[in-house]
């Protein structure tokens, strides 16, 4: 496999990542997916985007539609085309292709952030491509392409677990509650109510899942942990002394997006002092009401 190359209808492009009926003739294999979550991973994980039918847009249209396959996947080259004609050379023997997960490509863009003790209140990160204003040494005021079209992007992150039942009614009533601008989110959660894996957040519309993801390190041997990621986790200031790498990190990308808005629903779903007191060994809090269905993990 030498490189994944996604082709998007230009002209729908942004009517099909805010769909949220569900894929027609869909394999059983794959479960329940909408169209716009078929369409966000399919854009996050091409090493090359076709942006096709571009002769049916009008400049403003092509430039939103370039901008925002860039923001939700800026390590992709996108080949703006007419009845899907692109040169060769882009999409064959190019080398492009990497095994990686739609989430990591997500969040490698936000990998230079350190981690907060609480929210993020900036969606910064060191790529001038981005434009976004920095906290931490970046360009204030300079715009990106996706910034003049309304596009932005934030990391939240949170060193405190999610109460269960919070974040279940936030997933519930996502777009009733944060609007129809939240065009994609994808990261990990840790819910308090499960201390061994982290959760795999995905948001595309009005859809929301939260599967079973990875163990958390602190979870793992030391042993057995990849060589050189004791140090990195320890030197890029992921490490908790007493949760380890456990912490909220969600990638929030939308057009005309009320950042705050956004940030103060996810921010509600955090334990309170008062919820943090009643934690029991084994970094868990057993007491709280927990409404999602038991996680499945690739070994069952």
């Amino acid at each position: 496999l030498d490189t994944i190359v996604t082709v998007c209808d230009g002209s729908s492009l942004l009517r099909e990542l805010r769909n949220p009926a569900d894929v027609k003739g869909q394999a059983e294999a794959l479960g329940r997916m909408t169209v716009a979550q078929l369409m966000a991973q399919q854009i996050e994980f091409a090493d090359v985007i076709v942006l096709n039918k571009i002769d049916l847009l009008d400049a403003p249209s092509l430039a939103l539609a370039h901008a925002l396959l860039k923001e939700l996947n800026p390590a992709a080259e996108v080949c703006p085309s007419k009845r899907s004609v692109v040169d060769l050379n882009k999409i064959l023997n190019t080398g492009k292709y990497e095994r990686r997960s739609s989430t990591a490509s997500l969040l490698s863009r936000h990998q230079d952030l350190p981690p907060a003790s609480g929210v993020c209140t900036r969606p910064g990160c060191d790529n001038h491509e981005h434009g976004h204003e920095h906290e931490h040494g970046g360009i204030a005021g300079h715009k990106s392409e996706a910034e003049r079209m309304g596009i932005t992007s934030f990391v939240f992150r949170h060193r405190r677990p999610f109460h269960p039942q919070r974040l279940f009614l936030l997933a519930q009533s996502f777009e009733s509650r944060v609007g129809k601008s939240v065009l994609r989110s994808k990261g990990f959660v840790w819910i308090a109510t499960r201390p061994d894996l982290m959760g795999q957040w995905s948001q595309a519309a009005s859809n929301v899942e939260v599967r079973a993801g990875e163990p958390w390190w602190a979870m793992v041997d030391k042993k057995e942990w990849p060589q050189g990621m004791e140090q990195e986790v320890f030197s890029t200031g992921l490490w908790d002394d007493k949760y380890g790498d456990r912490q909220q990190e969600i990638v929030i990308i939308g057009i005309d997006m009320d950042d705050e808005l956004v940030r103060s629903q996810f921010a509600e779903c955090i334990l309170t002092d008062a919820e943090m007191a009643e934690e029991c060994p084994g970094v868990v809090w057993p007491t709280l009401k927990d409404p999602w269905p038991t996680w499945e993990t690739e070994e069952e």
